[in-house]
This record gives structure tokens, sequence and C-alpha cells, in this order.
């Protein structure tokens, strides 16, 4: 686990479009082989995790029933000599503060449940060329927002925090205690961790890695990079293609809302809202504005504080499912046409083939080395991540 097996690219192109594609091979090409080698690799990884307590023919067949060509591939593992080559661990951050500035969905709140919950082991931030890492302006705007109760906006919570921790503790009773696939303390090369440069995010990484080895005083070192370097989540200011497609994604939600079956329940749900929060004038004009009162509320509810009154679970369950078509518009939309592929292609692509190269580097490592199961003396392969984006 968790030791990339190459160095992640440090792209130079002129092109920030042209970067975030230079990798993938034609839509379909690369959406058939995205298929079959990242299902044949999740398959092996959980068959070579838990094969002690599943048969690796029903794993297979799992996949199997879950896509048609996963079907067509017929993959098939024996357990008793398959051996974890590889895992690679994306996560999102914890619970944390609102990123919304609707200051008044949560009026008479306050956002004091943040600090530190924990000692955690310390981060040395690189870039992608192993110099310095540089701030993040949108970060440093966030964390110069303080909220009523001392937090910053989008900062991550005590809560959160302890989130992180059992994560990596979790990590550590697989990958160490049960599997043996990671040496028990840590040490240099062991493993290799990318974050988004946000403080919440590195932060977030931090706790799971004090979950995965506590008690490090040295710094871990970890890549983050600015936005031009960025996979780990879509960046519309570097990539101006992308900017034009998320526009028009942004236009096809609208119509799609407006329409005669949809429009009459998301004015009702309006409506409903209303009622419970006392909005300004305009305030449904907003951009995002459904998905802000889904910020606002996950995250009272997270950290156990009151919610409007006259909030029913139906109400939560409608905007939890307005707000998910809204975000899931920009940021990954269906495959059913040119227009979802290429949203997903230069704003995930690069994250996805990293992903897949980890996965064919390993393989050929195996090959190179021969069926004998990899030692563990700090020579294991992985790759650990971190992403900011999304609620």
């Amino acid at each position: 686990m968790l030791r990339d097996v190459r160095q992640t690219p440090a792209y130079s192109d002129a092109s920030p479009c042209r970067n975030r594609a230079k990798t993938l091979l034609t839509r379909r090409e690369h959406t058939t082989r995205m298929r079959r080698r990242f299902m044949m690799g999740v398959a092996a990884a959980f068959s070579a995790a838990f094969g002690g307590h599943a048969a690796a023919d029903s794993t297979a067949s799992s996949f199997a029933n879950a896509t048609p060509d996963l079907a067509r591939i017929n993959v098939k593992l024996d357990r008793r000599s398959a051996n974890l080559k590889l895992v690679q661990v994306v996560f999102r951050h914890g619970a944390r503060t609102p990123l919304t500035d609707q200051t008044y969905l949560w009026e008479g709140q306050e956002w004091n449940c943040c600090g530190k919950a924990y000692e955690a082991v310390p981060l040395q931030l690189l870039d992608v060329n192993g110099g310095p890492a540089t701030p993040n302006e949108s970060d440093q705007k966030q964390v110069s927002t303080v909220l009523a109760g001392g937090c910053s906006k989008g900062e991550l919570t005590k809560v959160g925090q302890l989130q992180a921790l059992e994560l990596g503790y979790w990590l550590r009773q697989q990958y160490i205690d049960s599997l043996g696939y990671l040496p028990a303390s840590y040490r240099p090369g062991v493993l290799a961790a990318r974050t988004t440069n946000f403080s919440r995010t590195r932060a977030t990484l931090a706790g799971v890695l004090t979950g995965l080895y506590p008690g490090v005083e040295e710094p871990i070192p970890v890549i983050t990079s600015g936005d031009l370097d960025e996979i780990l989540y879509a960046d519309t200011k570097r990539c101006p293609h992308l900017k034009v497609l998320m526009t028009a994604a942004e236009a096809m939600l609208k119509t799609k809302w407006s329409s005669e079956h949809r429009l009459p329940e998301l004015q009702q749900l309006q409506q409903k809202i209303q009622h419970m929060i006392q909005l300004p004038e305009g305030a449904w004009d907003r951009r995002w504005m459904i998905t802000d009162v889904h910020d606002a509320w996950t995250s009272l509810e997270a950290h156990g504080k009151e919610l409007p009154a006259g909030l029913t679970q139906d109400i939560k369950d409608q905007v939890n499912k307005f707000a998910t078509e809204e975000i899931s518009a920009f940021i990954c939309p269906a495959l059913v046409d040119d227009h979802g592929h290429a949203v997903l292609r230069l704003s995930m692509g690069r994250l996805l083939d990293t992903l897949l190269a980890n996965m064919d580097n390993a393989l050929q490592q195996q090959q190179q080395q021969g069926q004998g199961s990899l030692s563990s003396n700090g020579s294991s392969n992985g790759h650990f991540s971190s992403s900011s984006r999304g609620s």
C-alpha cells in the first residue's frame, strides 16, 4: 500500500486543457480500457485483501453482475495464490464548517467546534517538482473569513479530524495488523501522499496518516500543487474549454428544472424552505442556492447543531436530491453523450489515468519479479491522496 509506483508527471505544456487530456486515448478506446483495467484492478485488490474471508470467484462474480463489460472479461482469481500488489486510496476531507457565504442559513448558530482534536503528524508540503509548495490564495481567503464562534469558513472541525483519524486506524488495521502489507513503523519511502492545497484537506490527510502511523515526529513528505498541475479536482480557471462545457451544463440543468415535470416540485420545495427560513428577496435567483442550503444543513447536522424548525426528513431528502443533481451536472455528468465524456476527461481524466498507470506499473513489476509476494521492507507500492471539492 501507499507508495506510488511512478512520479506524477509535472505538466509544462502551455495549454492547460491539452495538459488534462494529453495522456488519454480517444473516448471509446479510453472508456473501454478504463472499465476493463479498473474493474479488474478493483476485483484483484479486493480478492487479495479479503481472500481469506470470501472466495475470489464470488468476488469477481459480484463485479460482473454490476457491469456487462466486466461480465465479458470473466475475471477469475485464485485466492490461494493471489498477492496484494497495489493499494490506492482516494478520500475526501472530513466534516467542516459551511463554505457558503449565506450566513442567514444558520442564523443564531455559532461555529465553535474547531481547534486541535489531537496532535497530528507533521507534513512537509512539496510541489510536483519537489520544491516548497506555494500558498493557495483561495484557501487563504477562506481561512481569513472567520465565522461566528471562531471557526473559519470551510475549516475542518474536531469532528472532521476524528473522522480522518478513524480512517487512518482502519487502514492500519487492514494493511499492517491484518495483512502485514506495510511495516509497523513508518520510514521514508513507505508511502506517497498527495493532497489539494486547502487547509481542510491537508488537515484530513494529516489525521489519516496519524491513524496509520501514530507518533511520527519527522515531517512526512506530501505532494500538492497549484491549479495548473492539479489532478484531484476540476479547474475551470486554467482550462477555458472546461468552463465552456460547464456553462453549457448549467444551461441544460436550467432547462431540465424548468420543465413541466420538474418545475412544480422545485417551486414547492423552495416555498417550504422559505417558510422555515426568512430568505432575502431574490435568494432563489442565486447560482448554487439549493446547494448552499444543503451545505449549511449538512454542516449543522454533522456537528449536532440546531436545524430550522419544521425541517422534515422528506424536505431534507428533496434538498439532497436537487443539490446532487446540481453538483453532478457540473462535475460528474452522465456518460450518455459527447458533453459528459468531455467534462469527465478534462476534469478527472488525469487522475484516473494516473491511477490506471499505477496499476500497469504494479503489474509490470510483478512480471519482472515473478510470482512472489512483495516484501514488507518499505518497497510496497501504492498511492494515497486527498480531495478538497464538494459539499
